[in-house]
């Protein structure tokens, strides 16, 4: 797994600098075309793909893992009331505010 983790990374991270490096090159003077373009812009699906993949793997290995003794059990237990309220208030926040802009695109179209 730490091989492809840094394997993984390796990659990325030569990707990202390739086409930041690209994207600074002086002499270019217009974006790519044809078979460059469609090599850059596949660089993006693939990264999604490779990060999904590797939340999926992170998520089995953390759920596999032991909940600890009685105290963290408890502290997870106030973590996730906390985090169940500030979900509820957010998801509140954000409602209200598209019913807002909903009323006000309405009456703007």
């Amino acid at each position: 797994m730490k091989v492809l983790q840094s394997v993984l990374g390796f990659l990325v991270t030569n990707l990202l600098f390739g086409a930041v490096a690209l994207a600074q090159s002086p002499g270019v003077e217009e974006a790519p075309t044809g078979l460059d373009a469609a090599k850059w812009w596949g660089i993006a699906p693939l990264a999604s793909v490779t990060a999904l993949i590797f939340a999926v793997v992170f998520y089995r290995k953390m759920m596999a893992a032991p909940e600890g003794n009685e105290k963290m059990i408890e502290i997870a237990r106030h973590v996730r009331e906390g985090a169940y309220a500030y979900l509820y208030r957010q998801y509140g926040v954000v409602s209200g505010v598209f019913v807002v802009l909903f009323i006000v695109f309405v009456f703007l179209a």
